[in-house]
């Protein structure tokens, strides 16, 4: 209960944690880190941290961080560095948040950042709070983009992981397989090629 407000943080606590689980992990089953903002009862903090490396967790109060530290036990999640606890109203929150960026790990997939909540509590009441944080999160990640140089790291990254999954992706549909399924089923091709090599391949 909020007595700044006079409200419950929930209305209905297992609908809207479900809510809140689902509609997160369905954008980001395979982000490596999400940042998200406001612990609540740290049960979503909890349930999510399972399916990634790290979960950034910020908060404006600093009494709800141990309201429910001491309501759930977070310490293997904290110990092992998968749940991180940011003061969000602390001076040197953008420090801490640059240092995390510039970490290789997270830099690499900082393009995938987004600000989640973990309640309609926090969007209500700390709407402000969360924009103006989004905002500071954003600027960082250009900063540690910018000093890195990624903009020609990016794309060569990509380029190396295409390559390295190549055998992969030929293995899981063998070529005889898809001429087999399809032959005789249509009248027309269409052939995707590259190189000056095309116009020798076609009659």
């Amino acid at each position: 209960f909020d007595k700044t407000h006079n409200v419950f943080m929930y209305e209905n606590l297992e609908e809207e944690l479900n809510f809140f689980y689902q509609s997160i992990l369905e954008k980001t089953l395979r982000y490596p880190f999400i940042c998200i903002y406001g612990i609540g009862n740290a049960l979503l903090i909890k349930n999510l941290a399972k399916h990634y490396k790290h979960l950034f967790v910020f908060e404006s109060e600093i009494e709800l961080f141990i309201l429910a530290l001491s309501t759930l036990d977070l310490s293997e999640e904290l110990n092992a560095y998968k749940v991180i606890l940011f003061d969000a109203t602390a001076k040197d929150v953008e420090i801490h948040i640059a240092m995390i960026f510039d970490e290789q790990s997270i830099l690499e997939y900082l393009s995938l950042y987004e600000m989640f909540i973990s309640s309609h509590y926090y969007l209500k009441y700390y709407e402000t709070s969360i924009l103006s944080l989004n905002e500071l999160c954003i600027k960082s990640a250009a900063v540690a983009i910018r000093n890195a140089d990624i903009s020609c790291f990016l794309p060569l990254l990509t380029h190396g992981q295409f390559l390295q999954n190549i055998p992969s992706m030929l293995e899981s549909i063998p070529f005889q397989r898809i001429l087999s399924q399809r032959k005789n089923q249509f009248e027309n091709a269409i052939v995707v090629s590259a190189g000056p090599s095309l116009a020798k391949q076609l009659p």
